[in-house]
């Protein structure tokens, strides 16, 4: 339809203030999103990347949380190194974990179990926890707050009450953390993945560190 205050010189500069504004806030909520990875990356990498998504990208019609993401996303297409693009994951992650969820499962859970309870058992990653796995070698701005992440392959990042905790995870258990993301079978992820190189001890650690469930 057509709009003759929009064609109108001043229709014209209003609304390049409006979308001048939507940049701003655009750009400022992900200076703040993105802080450790501004710190990963340097100054001037994070703001050519940051330019050019908001070349690329318009925030009209776009929440902010969905910024967020494709940001993470585009940093892979914008030159990034894959140690930044962990941290922004890192970030995006830690942002997203709001509710603590259901109750994990716990050692004492299983011990407390009948086999018959073991073999009908049926479970599943935590909705509160994440992984994300350090292809490159842990980042150096994640280390410098998590020196336990030095030697790791990646980290788990589990919501709590008292706020997000940021623990290391070894090959084995970032592999079964990805296969938990379905329910299964517990005696599967116990026995019947033995044959595929799985690890019992694995599955233990992520129940010690509650990031798995009854599903």
């Amino acid at each position: 339809m057509y709009n003759p205050v929009a064609r109108s010189p001043e229709g014209q500069r209003g609304l390049s203030r409006e979308l001048g504004s939507i940049d701003e806030v655009l750009r400022g909520h992900l200076r703040t999103s993105f802080e450790l990875t501004n710190e990963e990356m340097g100054e001037g990498a994070f703001s050519h990347s940051l330019d050019l998504f908001c070349e690329q990208v318009s925030g009209v019609g776009r929440t902010l949380a969905g910024a967020a993401k494709d940001f993470v996303f585009s940093l892979r297409w914008s030159g990034a190194s894959p140690q930044a693009v962990v941290v922004a994951r890192y970030e995006l992650a830690k942002r997203e974990i709001v509710h603590v969820g259901p109750q994990p499962l716990s050692a004492a859970d299983l011990h407390r179990a009948s086999a018959g309870q073991l073999l009908g058992m049926r479970v599943r990653r935590h909705p509160g926890a994440r992984a994300i796995a350090f292809d490159e070698g842990a980042p150096a701005a994640l280390v410098a707050r998590y020196p336990n992440l030095a030697d790791s392959a990646g980290l788990l990042l589990a919501g709590r009450k008292c706020g997000a905790l940021v623990l290391p995870l070894d090959t084995d258990e970032l592999s079964l953390f990805a296969k938990l993301a379905r329910s299964r079978d517990l005696f599967d992820v116990l026995v019947g993945d033995k044959a595929n190189g799985a690890s019992p001890s694995a599955f233990h650690r992520l129940v010690t560190l509650g990031a798995v469930v009854a599903a």
